[in-house]
């Protein structure tokens, strides 16, 4: 090995030994990786089901005793109040219970049911086709309109104003997905369908 070489490595070595505990302590010292919020910071619940970013960039938070919109490190927290029909359903979001569809609505799905944020007058509107089902599973449909994920199978509500309809299955359905090319997967307590 040439002698410059090996001056160069031992050089290096010299450097790196020396410049190592530095880089440590500034890294140990840098900001922290994550920043952890829970009831202290405002949330109702440190147990967290749910979070969507919605078409205005708030960040939305579903725990098991509310739901909560972030903006910028203070949350805004929505519950269910028995005297206020236009409130949250129902303080427990469930997991994975939150969907923003192509026009920016915010759909809630409760242990009570499904609900869209009105971010117009701040209130919760129930979907009159599916107040009286356990619902599991949402999915915004390519062609318009939802699919909903229930107790007693699949549902689908094509707007607001209608019933929704029973299309499948009678086994409770946990997990929708719609691909790119239209095609729907059903997952639930009878396996995988599409």
């Amino acid at each position: 090995m040439p002698a410059g070489l090996l001056h160069r490595i031992l050089l290096f070595g010299v450097c790196l030994a020396t410049l190592a505990p530095a880089l440590v302590r500034a890294q140990e010292a840098g900001p922290p990786l994550l920043v952890r919020y829970g009831t202290e910071d405002g949330l109702p619940s440190a147990l967290i089901t749910e979070v969507q970013r919605d078409a205005l960039g708030f960040l939305w938070v579903g725990t098991l005793n509310g739901l909560c919109r972030m903006e910028g490190a203070a949350f805004t927290c929505y519950q269910h109040d028995p005297a206020d029909p236009s409130s949250l359903a129902h303080d427990m979001v469930i997991p994975e219970g939150l969907t923003v569809d192509r026009s920016g609505r915010l759909w809630v799905n409760t242990n009570d049911g499904l609900q869209y944020f009105d971010a117009h007058s701040g209130r919760f509107v129930d979907h009159p086709g599916v107040r009286d089902l356990t619902v599991y599973a949402i999915a915004e449909a390519s062609e318009g309109g939802l699919w909903v994920g229930t107790l007693s199978g699949l549902y689908r509500a094509l707007t607001l104003e209608h019933e929704a309809e029973h299309v499948w299955g009678t086994a409770p359905v946990y997990v929708l997905n719609e691909a790119a090319d239209g095609t729907l997967w059903v997952g639930g307590a009878k396996g995988l369908a599409k």
